[in-house]
């Protein structure tokens, strides 16, 4: 598992990404092209790849079934925590400190100030305003974000 020195944060440990799925991962309900093959090569470095979704489109599940990764999906019901409790709950339990997060929306921002890296996509959903001043790093296309990982040297002067 590759360390990453990052100028704002110094050395860290990264086991985890954790990624919401729509407007990040999936535009429409339908993944971005690229995400699968990148997913592959961050898997060959040992990292553990988690999908947590609302599941707006209902079909997470299907979606990831031939990928490595786990689907997480939070309840967004009224008798449940909100989503963006319920996804900082989830990297908490992780280890926050080990998770490279990746979101767009208000409720991805407390998923992204908690983790060792987050990232916000602002793609073309956008971003919000809150998970931007949230995160440590905003880039404009999940594949790209995917690379900062696969090429350490682009994630350095952050």
């Amino acid at each position: 598992m590759p360390k990453y020195s990052i100028y704002s944060m110094g050395t860290v440990d990264l086991k985890y990404i954790v990624s919401d799925l729509n407007g990040t991962l999936a535009l429409d309900g339908d993944i971005i092209e690229g995400v699968a093959e990148r997913f592959q090569a961050l898997d060959k470095l040992g990292f553990e790849i988690f999908v947590i979704t609302g599941d707006i489109h209902g079909n997470a599940e299907k979606l990831f079934e031939h990928y490595r990764c786990k689907t997480h999906v939070v309840d967004i019901t009224e008798k449940h925590e909100k989503q963006d409790i319920q996804k900082f709950n989830f990297i908490n339990q992780l280890g926050a400190k080990n998770v490279f997060a990746l979101g767009n929306g208000a409720n991805d921002a407390l998923m992204l100030e908690s983790a060792a890296v987050g990232v916000l996509i602002a793609g073309q959903e956008g971003g919000s305003t809150l998970a931007l001043q949230k995160s440590n790093i905003v880039i404009n296309s999940i594949n790209d974000a995917l690379d900062l990982l696969l090429n350490p040297k682009r994630i350095a002067g952050h």
